[in-house]
């Protein structure tokens, strides 16, 4: 489990800010406190591979490479079986798959269509870039979930999605050209602040209640307090980009 989504225990040093006249305590919050129901998280979490399978399927059609259709079937597939696996999940509840993907396919076909890009390396590193951050993402989600199930999905999230076929194709194509880098880095950057919004559709951003020692005053769940935990999935992110030799 990624460190970031386990809960800390409480602290004297902790910064306050003042609420209607009132100072109360800032406490980081976990994206597991704040999490959708288990339904929710499948629903999106299965959508989101099926999309990611649909778009290297594109991407493989439209490289007119017999090399490169080969390589991405390979993530192309792992990213099918994740989606398997979620629908198995969700039929074992007794809840029907496509009901619980609806919701949230007009986002995740918007974000992967701005993935896409405008050549053959900028969707594959759109995909990279999109997949390795909302598996992050989703797996620190998984701390939500019953115990059984929790276990099952961060097992699941945390097995090869096959990037390093897709970090070998845009080395190999910055190698070939490196006027190609700065464009890659562009495209990289542009697309973080669209995933975050994905992100926060699998949020419950509502009201909670301080604790007893701040005399129990409304806190709303803002930026401020989610911030630091989207900070480190930037983070990672960096270092992905930093891997091809890229500036996040």
């Amino acid at each position: 489990m990624i460190s970031w989504f386990r809960r800390r225990g409480p602290s004297s040093n902790e910064p306050t800010v003042v609420l209607r006249a009132s100072t109360v305590p800032t406490t980081r919050v976990d994206f597991a406190e704040l999490a959708s129901d288990t339904s929710d998280f499948l629903g999106q979490a299965a959508y989101l591979q099926l999309a990611v399978f649909q778009q290297y399927s594109a991407i493989s059609r439209d490289s007119g490479r017999l090399l490169t259709t080969e390589l991405i079937a390979g993530p192309a597939g792992l990213a099918l079986r994740k989606h398997h696996e979620l629908v198995r999940e969700i039929r074992r509840r007794g809840e029907d798959p496509q009901v619980l993907m609806s919701p949230y396919v007009v986002a995740i076909d918007r974000l992967l269509g701005i993935a896409r890009g405008d050549s053959i390396n900028e969707g594959l590193l759109g995909l990279y870039i999109t997949q390795g951050f909302l598996d992050d993402f989703f797996r620190g989600l998984a701390a939500q979930l019953p115990a059984d199930l929790a276990g099952r999905m961060e097992a699941l999230l945390s097995t090869d999605n096959g990037s390093t076929v897709v970090v070998d194709i845009l080395r190999d194509a910055i190698i070939e050209d490196p006027r190609r880098a700065h464009r890659l880095a562009l495209s990289g950057r542009r697309l973080v602040g669209d995933i975050i919004l994905v992100c926060h559709a699998a949020l419950r951003l509502e009201t909670v209640t301080a604790g007893a020692g701040a005399g129990d005053h409304a806190v709303a769940n803002t930026a401020e307090r989610v911030e630091p935990v989207f900070t480190e999935l930037i983070g990672r992110h960096t270092q992905r980009m930093d891997g091809l030799g890229l500036t996040a």
